[in-house]
């Protein structure tokens, strides 16, 4: 599923907080945003729109994997960081980020994550993202 950089901060942080899957969807299906937005500074009618519009969609997009349809190089830094926790050792260039240290399986999410103009490369133990 592709969802907007906006919508993948949210469900990063969400499912870091934790909330399971269960429980988001519980109060998406109420309309409850406020248990959400009590603690974060996000528009989470973007989350429930989302869920209204393809729940399943949503459900998968949560609990498994998805594609960003636009990701800015401060963005993709923000996704490192919140979905992988990987901040330490890597440099932002203009279009690129270099010395991002993975295995093959975190590679592979990676790849899955970034929409078609992103490009991923491997040297070694490090991969290199870069527009």
């Amino acid at each position: 599923m592709a969802i907007s950089l906006m919508e993948a901060y949210i469900i990063e942080t969400l499912k870091a907080h934790p909330y399971t899957y269960k429980e988001v969807a519980g109060y998406l299906q109420e309309g409850n945003l406020e248990v959400f937005s009590k603690d974060y500074d996000y528009d989470f009618t973007l989350l429930q729109k989302l869920y209204t519009t393809d729940e399943a969609a949503f459900k998968a997009a949560y609990t498994e994997r998805y594609t960003v349809k636009y990701v800015t190089i401060n963005g993709l830094v923000g996704l490192l960081r919140m979905r992988f926790g990987i901040e330490d050792g890597i440099t932002k260039h203009e279009t690129s980020v270099t010395g991002i240290e993975v295995n093959g399986e975190v590679e592979e999410e990676i790849r899955y994550m970034l929409s078609s103009n992103w490009n991923v490369t491997r040297e070694g133990a490090y991969i290199t993202i870069s527009a």
